[in-house]
């Protein structure tokens, strides 16, 4: 079922939002049926992290969920020793079905509570013993794949803490119109509570979103943006296409000395088309032309 894309917002730009749902439209489309996009490396890593999420629950399994999704996704555990065990049994101590981790995690995302404080836990230790990180961008990857496995039950999903994120929606408000403020480095629940007034405004309703989790196709359009503004696009294209990407564009490979800010400077030029003989060419020049409308915010 699509969302209700007639339903403004007073006081918001109505045709920046058509856009966007428009842009989350085609990026849906694409988690749907990958096969046109399956040389794109995030949706093979997407499929493996799902794969492990399925099977048998116990601590085990959890664990070794944590280290795929810690692997796949660089959110850096390993440099807090121990953390990845530790996570695994706050996890655990959740309850020993699925659904009471499911539950812990769904009542966050909706009513932005995390009474146990797993996301305010520090995790592990340093080299010099110091107390380790929070693993707020880890738990939260946990917990957006947790709930993707029940569309029926938990139909908003879990957004993911990310940074590209946080940047993405700072432009998207505010080219919106939206006086939504997101602190540099919000609580989880902070995080939640403005991701999910955003969410509001877009799609106006607690419905699936052309059959997917409302925060799974927000958090894949503020991602993909913030890829774009990062300069930084190879989990979009996969190897090959990365490579005429990069011809395309006639930057040199071994220029590694700001390559990023030159992809940018690149990308952001109306008149090239730097996806020019890609395999998605049409799904990633709709991307490119709708990232260049929004940072011009």
């Amino acid at each position: 079922m699509k969302n209700q894309k007639e339903k403004p917002v007073s006081g918001i730009d109505e045709q920046l939002q058509k856009e966007i749902l428009d842009v989350i439209t085609t990026i849906a489309q694409g988690i749907k049926n990958p096969t046109p996009y399956q040389f794109a490396t995030y949706n093979g890593q997407r499929k493996t992290i799902g794969d492990v999420f399925n099977g048998n629950y116990n601590k085990d399994q959890i664990t070794l969920r944590l280290v795929v999704i810690d692997s796949l996704y660089s959110t850096n555990a390993r440099y807090s020793y121990f953390s990845i065990d530790e996570i695994a049994e706050e996890i655990w101590k959740l309850g020993n079905t699925e659904k009471c981790a499911q539950d812990y995690f769904y009542s966050l995302a909706t009513e932005f509570k995390d009474d146990n404080g797993l996301f305010s836990k520090h995790y592990g230790s340093r080299k010099n013993l110091e107390e380790g990180s929070m693993m707020k961008s880890l738990l939260s990857k946990y917990a957006y794949y947790s709930l993707l496995k029940d569309k029926a039950n938990y139909p908003l999903g879990f957004p993911i803490y990310d940074r590209l994120a946080k940047s993405s929606f700072r432009t998207v408000c505010k080219k919106l119109g939206l006086k939504i403020s997101m602190p540099d480095d919000p609580r989880i629940v902070d995080y939640v509570s403005r991701m999910n007034d955003l969410r509001k405004v877009l799609f106006g309703n607690d419905a699936l979103f052309d059959g997917l989790q409302q925060f799974d196709v927000l958090d894949a359009y503020l991602w993909r943006m913030g890829k774009f503004e990062d300069g930084n696009l190879s989990l979009l294209i996969g190897k090959d296409d990365y490579n005429k990407f990069v011809t395309n564009l006639n930057l040199k490979l071994a220029a590694l000395n700001g390559f990023d800010e030159k992809v940018v400077k690149e990308c952001a030029k109306a008149n090239t088309n730097p996806f020019k003989g890609l395999s998605n060419e049409k799904y990633l020049n709709k991307l490119l032309e709708h990232w260049r409308s929004i940072r011009k915010a």
